[in-house]
């Protein structure tokens, strides 16, 4: 993958933010745009695709509810990251 020179995409930054049709329909939207802004386009498909539920995030601290206990309340950050991964991947 080329790299993009700042200018370049600073380019198309500055295109974007000065037009004056833009459609509602976010998808449509970065779709007709790829050809013409394709750097920023790839950044909106990006941030778009973010779920937005907060379903994986409760399912790890659910994780970490029941590798912290009152007996193992000073595992250190590497230690507790370990055995939530372990724990997460045993299914």
């Amino acid at each position: 993958m080329a790299r993009t020179s700042p200018e370049t995409s600073a380019a198309e930054v500055d295109t974007y933010l000065h037009m004056s049709d833009v459609s509602s329909h976010v998808t449509e939207f970065w779709c007709q745009l790829q050809q013409q802004l394709p750097k920023t386009a790839d950044l909106a498909k990006k941030l778009f695709s973010i779920p937005a539920t907060s379903t994986a995030s409760e399912r790890i601290f659910s994780v970490c509810g029941t590798v912290i206990t009152e007996r193992r309340c000073r595992l250190s950050t590497s230690s507790l990251e370990k055995l939530v991964f372990i724990k997460y991947n045993m299914k």
